[in-house]
């Protein structure tokens, strides 16, 4: 049985193991940008505080104070597809499937009028 594929986004054909290897992969990509966040959100806060900030860096600051949501809301995004995804594979695979076995009972139907054909020449 050859392995399904699916058009990822209507681009990308994947198979079921290269999808879940790449969504694994971007969801390993988000520990480390909430590890630095962590650490230098720390940082900044102890060495920014109560100081003013020109408005350029108070945006920045706004902006990084922002990443856990924008993480948050990926992982969401990610989950989401990732069951959509997921779903679209386990019915392409069932129809696929289905296919088969329907292939296969046309082949044994073949086979056995082929072999009662040939019981019946041999009989007379």
């Amino acid at each position: 049985m050859a392995p399904v594929r699916i058009r990822l986004y209507g681009l990308f054909p994947r198979t079921k193991r290269q999808y879940v290897v790449q969504q694994v992969f971007a969801v390993v990509l988000m520990i480390p940008l909430l590890a630095i966040w962590f650490y230098w959100h720390t940082q900044v806060e102890l060495d920014l505080a109560g100081k003013p900030l020109p408005r350029y860096l108070a945006n920045l600051v706004w902006i990084f104070d922002l990443i856990p949501w924008a993480v948050a809301i990926l992982l969401t995004a990610v989950a989401l597809e990732t069951v959509v995804v997921l779903k679209a594979f386990a019915r392409k695979e069932a129809a696929q499937q289905a296919s088969e076995a329907a292939a296969e009972k046309k082949e044994e139907a073949a086979v056995d009028t082929a072999s009662k054909a040939s019981v019946e020449r041999s009989s007379e």
